[in-house]
């Protein structure tokens, strides 16, 4: 609907077309896509490329680190995105955990940029540094860079595993723009 488009699309939902069904999630076809065509390049940057299976496996991972800071359906995390590798497995590993991506430009001022992580009520802040601690605006920084893989956070997150279970109309993304209404 035109209130879900201005509200950055349900809960990643898409309607169905050939080869998904209704309400298929972002992540799910993903995994779809990881499961036919492991091997093939899904992403590249200038230094670095990773296949369907690795960036699967990386975005779980992360995925997980933000499921056991309380991240998932209902809230949003911020993504300080600079465009390479790690800001895909960010996005990634946001709509993974069922929670909503509000995408930063690192380049933007601080104050600019907690302005939006606090008017969002952002709960992390992906950057490729974090330090892992809690920002005066109550969110948590922390890095997207790979985690050594563990048994329980390499496989993908369930409905069961997340904080609740995502619903057709959680956020999957939120965005802040200027404009003539300064917002």
């Amino acid at each position: 609907s035109p209130a879900e488009a201005d509200r950055g699309g349900a809960a990643g939902t898409r309607p169905a077309r050939k080869g998904g069904a209704a309400g298929e999630t972002l992540p799910a076809l993903f995994e779809q896509q990881a499961t036919r065509t492991p091997a093939a390049i899904a992403v590249r940057g200038d230094d670095e490329a990773l296949t369907y299976a690795e960036l699967d496996a990386r975005a779980n991972r992360l995925a997980w680190r933000l499921r056991q800071i309380n991240q998932g359906p209902g809230t949003v995390v911020g993504v300080a995105h600079d465009g390479t590798v790690g800001a895909a497995v960010a996005l990634l590993a946001v709509l993974k955990a069922g929670a909503a991506y509000l995408p930063l430009d690192p380049a933007e001022a601080v104050a600019r940029r907690n302005e939006w992580l606090r008017d969002s009520g952002a709960g992390a802040l992906l950057t490729p540094d974090g330090n892992g601690a809690e920002a005066a605006g109550g969110w948590i920084e922390m890095a997207w860079r790979d985690t050594p893989p563990g048994e329980a956070v390499n496989r993908a997150m369930t409905d069961a595993d997340r904080t609740r279970i995502r619903r057709s109309d959680d956020l999957a993304g939120v965005i802040y723009r200027e404009g003539p209404a300064g917002r």
